[in-house]
């Protein structure tokens, strides 16, 4: 839906909207079920990501199409999304999704969830400052759970940064392989100072492992977990390569270029 709407396409924007609100579940508060096909549902509770993003790209839709009441559209999700926020004793979090009421938030969450830029989108189109503050304390997160040497971030750890609670995956595997893009776009678009230096770490990290040796998965010190080379891996670092230096951006959009993932997970990452 984000790329839709941002490459002007509103017949496609517009199916996947329809598809998306099919799909929306009492079960999940109202947001989209997380697991679907066009039978119906294969698990009926939300995943807080997914919410996100549709919100964002009806926000975008608002920009292409002024007139046709996107911005009502977004704000109804925005707002929908907001009940996915939790206090972790001062600091705001993401639950994980929604399945009968909240799972997961202070003990159980996903940096690979959070774009502050959105965020801060939110806040503008809404007026309602609680996302502001999400974004600023998605880097408390962040640096919470983040590796002092690679930067690299667990799937899954708590506020505090504890990777892997109640069994969750807690290395560097397909749910955090995200965070790059997600968070340099805070640099990208508002010049956050702390999106530039958490994506420089990982970034410089990247460039020495290599953009042609990067795998699909690492254990937070760096050890290799996985045994592909994957393009939702090289993808995202070469988004966070952006607030790095033009030779490591080249080298990273390089090596992108010429893989031909036809996997659907790393080809839209």
């Amino acid at each position: 839906m984000i790329t839709a709407a941002y490459m002007g396409d509103k017949e496609t924007f517009d199916g996947l909207y329809k598809y998306y609100q099919s799909k929306c579940t009492n079960q999940a508060g109202g947001m989209m079920a997380w697991r679907t096909n066009c039978g119906g549902f294969l698990d009926q509770g939300s995943a807080t990501d997914g919410d996100l993003d549709v919100a964002y790209s009806l926000v975008v839709a608002h920009w292409q199409w002024p007139n046709e009441g996107y911005l009502d559209k977004a704000k109804k999700v925005i707002n929908n999304c907001k009940k996915l926020i939790v206090n972790c004793g001062g600091i705001s979090a993401l639950a994980g999704g929604h399945s009968g009421s909240l799972y997961g938030g202070c003990n159980e969450t996903d940096i690979s969830y959070y774009t502050p830029a959105f965020f801060r989108v939110f806040a503008k189109v809404t007026g309602d400052a609680a996302w502001s503050k999400l974004a600023d304390d998605t880097y408390i997160i962040l640096n919470n759970c983040a590796n002092a040497t690679t930067g690299l971030v667990p799937d899954w750890h708590t506020v505090a940064g504890q990777p892997g609670p109640n069994g969750r995956n807690g290395s560097y595997d397909f749910d955090a392989c995200r965070v790059p893009w997600r968070i340099s776009l805070d640099y990208l678009w508002n010049g956050n100072e702390k999106a530039l230096q958490w994506c420089k770490k990982v970034s410089d990290w990247a460039y020495k492992v290599g953009p042609e040796n990067i795998k699909s998965g690492y254990q937070l010190n760096g050890t290799a977990r996985g045994a592909y080379h994957n393009m939702a891996f090289v993808g995202s670092f070469a988004v966070s390569a952006m607030c790095n230096s033009q030779k490591i951006a080249d080298d990273f959009a390089k090596e992108t270029a010429k893989m031909k993932d036809d996997y659907w997970y790393s080809g839209y990452l």
